[in-house]
């Protein structure tokens, strides 16, 4: 139980296949997808593929939890899956840099501050709020590092 945070990346491809069409690469991904999850009888039909996979998990992170909910979630809580873009993602690396930069708690309280909630963990800026950010920026370097076509969606679960 607790506060438990995802950002994932998804990808889709939409081509729509004919039965005469050669096997394309994308043509063999896709009906080896199709056939993963049962539907092999009607992969000719399909005209897309999504694939989803997570990028980037927090545990208790919740001053990073609280931003997602005030920037990407309009304010509203309740667990839901939430396209981000990849400009706020930027943002907020970036915000997550500097505050490890300077390590001051009085701009880290206005700028970032713990969220407390059900089971969401310690409300202080301590050393667990600072390992959280150094997290942050390391696993979002590596989101953004992706191609700039995938769609990032976050999630929390608590």
């Amino acid at each position: 139980m607790g506060l438990d945070m995802y950002l994932n990346v998804r990808r889709t491809t939409y081509k729509p296949f004919r039965r005469d069409e050669a096997k394309s690469p994308e043509r063999v991904l896709m009906e080896q997808a199709a056939d993963s999850v049962g539907l092999t009888k009607v992969c000719d039909i399909l005209d897309f593929i999504a694939v989803e996979r997570e990028v980037a998990y927090w545990r208790k992170a919740n001053q990073v939890h609280g931003w997602f909910v005030a920037n990407v979630q309009d304010g509203r809580d309740e667990c839901q899956r939430s396209t981000v873009e990849r400009e706020q993602l930027v943002e907020l690396r970036n915000l997550c840099a500097e505050l490890l930069a300077t390590r001051d708690q009085a701009q880290a309280l206005e700028q970032l501050p713990p969220e407390d909630g059900f089971f969401f963990g310690g409300t202080e800026v301590d050393q667990y709020y600072w390992e959280d950010l150094e997290r942050t920026v390391q696993q979002l370097d590596k989101a953004l590092a992706l191609p700039e076509d995938v769609t990032y969606v976050y999630q929390a679960s608590w």
